[in-house]
């Protein structure tokens, strides 16, 4: 992850500085302060500091496990850690736990203390380690959690045995300047992990690291400037050290809160992005799949006739020459019919033009359904259509003819309330030789259908393209 862009980072600087010049300023009056509180006072304080950190702590693996990495899981895992420590050090502590464990409680109170806040201020470097590790490595998933979760717990139960079973010595030293010399330990890595994140500079930025910051300011001042002086038991710097402790896990956790809000809305944001994406995305997808089905209705148009629906001449034509093509790779031939409606003029003159239009389409289904599944029929005119018939002689055609003629002529057509009887003449041709000619197969297949017309409708009439009939053109073909 790269750096983020600095933010307000002059402000953030500013308030680090006034934050460290105000708590070491308030430690000289805490020095001179003759108020002392209670062992009741400190377990209450204890506690609280309890709770904070096993909240900070929950939070902080709840942050890791919402995006893993290697910072929060230390973070979390050093909160919960310190919050067990320090709830054991609010109970070995307490007035009612007073002679019965080894070290004496004057001794035990600060040592318990001060191992909380070592094992916290050593996760917390942890944590900055973790975060170079995986930038060096430019992965999330480098850091082996259930050794760090077993790592924690062992140091965890050692440091309950080491109290349980150990007489320690007191921590004080009053003929020194620092009477609590111990108390650096933790004061130096809360100071080396302070140095780390700023250093990492997200805090320019990061409303998270910005909290963590001050929030190790907080506990590094807490034990450099408060309890290394502590010299009687609960004076005004120990429990002042204990607030700066509470105020620190509050400081996180509000940090904590602010980072999680920030996940939640980038995801609500992405969420929506992602929906207004897939909204256009759908309705680019409906545009492309109109324009497809417009597409398909003109090509659909272009190709087959508006009243019939089945081939227009032009379609009929094209699909005519192409199987004389084939025709003539494969040697085979192909069988051409012309189909005319006898007397459709009178049809038209005696029923009406819409009543001629139902009796082509009604034909048109009929030819279709005498037909093979991969022979083919057009309008190739008015009343006039064209039949193609791949693979058959001029034998073969004339059997297909027929059936279709028979189609036709067997059944009246029923319009309404109107039974019109209707037939229809067809010349038949074939597409055949190493160079089919189609207009020659046309013409011969036409002159075939003036033929049956002329020897009295309804009927076929064969004729090869090598012996066409002697077609009079002066002479229009009957209806």
């Amino acid at each position: 992850m790269d750096r983020p862009p600095p933010t307000c980072a002059q402000e953030r600087a500013l308030a680090y500085v006034l934050v460290t010049l105000a708590l070491v300023l308030g430690a000289f009056p805490a020095h001179r302060s003759a108020w002392r509180g209670t062992p009741d006072l400190h377990t209450w304080l204890e506690t609280i500091s309890t709770l904070l950190g096993l909240v900070t702590g929950t939070m902080s693996l709840v942050r890791y496990y919402t995006k893993k990495s290697g910072t929060f899981l230390f973070l979390g895992t050093g909160f919960l850690g310190g919050a067990v420590l320090d709830g054991y050090h609010a109970l070995v502590t307490s007035t009612f736990m007073a002679g019965r464990i080894p070290s004496a409680l004057s001794a035990l109170t600060p040592w318990s203390g001060i191992m909380s806040r070592i094992f916290m201020s050593v996760l917390m470097c942890a944590s900055v380690m973790a975060w170079r590790r995986e930038r060096r490595r430019a992965t999330e998933d480098c850091i082996n959690e259930s050794l760090v979760y077993f790592l924690v717990g062992i140091s965890v139960v050692s440091t309950f045995l080491f109290f349980a079973f150990l007489r320690v010595p007191p921590p004080f030293h009053p003929e020194f300047l620092f009477h609590r010399p111990a108390d650096f330990i933790p004061a130096f890595f809360f100071g080396l992990a302070t140095v780390g994140y700023l250093g990492k500079g997200w805090w320019k930025a990061d409303d998270f690291e910005h909290c963590l910051v001050l929030s190790l300011i907080l506990y590094g001042v807490s034990r450099s400037a408060y309890l290394v002086f502590y010299s009687r038991p609960f004076d005004a710097q120990y429990f002042i050290a204990h607030v700066l402790n509470i105020l620190g896990h509050m400081t996180v956790l509000v940090g904590l809160f602010m980072s999680m809000f920030s996940i939640f809305k980038s995801e609500v944001k992405s969420a929506a992005d992602l929906l207004h994406a897939n909204t256009l995305l759908a309705a680019e997808l409906n545009r492309e799949r109109q324009l497809v089905s417009d597409l398909k209705e003109s090509e659909y148009r272009a190709t087959h006739d508006p009243l019939t629906g089945i081939h227009n001449r032009a379609a009929i034509t094209d699909l005519l020459i192409r199987e004389a093509s084939r025709c003539q790779r494969t040697r085979q031939q192909m069988g051409v019919l012309i189909a005319d409606i006898d007397h459709f003029k009178t049809i038209n003159d005696t029923y009406g033009h819409p009543v001629g239009d139902e009796v082509i389409k009604q034909l048109a289904l009929r030819m279709a359904s005498a037909l093979r599944t991969y022979d083919s029929v057009g309008r190739f005119g008015g009343e006039e259509f064209l039949i193609l018939v791949p693979n058959c002689a001029l034998s073969e055609t004339e059997i297909v003819a027929e059936r279709v003629r028979l189609c036709v002529a067997t059944d009246q057509f029923v319009i309404g309330e109107l039974a019109i009887p209707v037939t229809i003449s067809i010349g038949v041709s074939v597409v055949e030789g190493s160079t089919p000619d189609v207009d020659v197969a046309l013409q011969t297949a036409d002159c075939a259908l003036y033929q049956a017309k002329k020897n009295g409708r309804n009927r076929i009439e064969c004729r090869l393209p090598s012996n066409p009939l002697p077609c009079a053109s002066s002479n229009p073909t009957p209806a």
